[in-house]
């Protein structure tokens, strides 16, 4: 396996840890909305990175997500709905610190949208991957 696609590999795992992080607080009523939305948002930026990564190519040390759909587009892999992902970004760096709070903060997530979001992003990021059998013949 090379170097690069183990490094997507581990990108994968840690997001899939994200999402089951997302999946076991959002049956929790008490949950804290920012923590949801930073547990969502930090799989599907591990997911996406983890395609840039299997594709030989540098990511940029950023939390927003349109930057990276968009640089995935550039190079011919489209995630799901990336008009969706947009909204996440504010959680990955936004809600983390509260003098960071934009005044624009978003007022809710849609929970239900937000899970199959990251589900959908997580399958299309395994998909684009190769598989470990084919790592291990190269």
């Amino acid at each position: 396996m090379s170097r690069a696609h183990e490094h997507a590999r581990a990108l994968l795992q840690k997001a899939a840890e994200d999402a089951w992080t997302l999946e076991h607080l959002a049956e929790e009523p008490d949950a804290p909305l920012a923590v949801l939305g930073f547990h969502a948002q930090q799989a599907v930026e591990k997911g996406l990175k983890a395609v840039i990564s299997a594709q030989s190519m540098s990511y940029p040390r950023t939390h927003n997500l349109s930057m990276l759909a968009e640089l995935l587009h550039d190079h011919g892999h489209i995630p799901p709905d990336p008009d969706a992902l947009a909204a996440l970004t504010a959680f990955g760096v936004g809600m983390r610190y509260p003098a960071d709070i934009p005044e624009n903060w978003p007022e809710g997530l849609d929970l239900a949208q937000c899970r199959t979001l990251v589900s959908s992003v997580l399958e299309w990021a395994d998909a684009q991957l190769p598989s470990h059998d084919s790592d291990q013949s190269s």
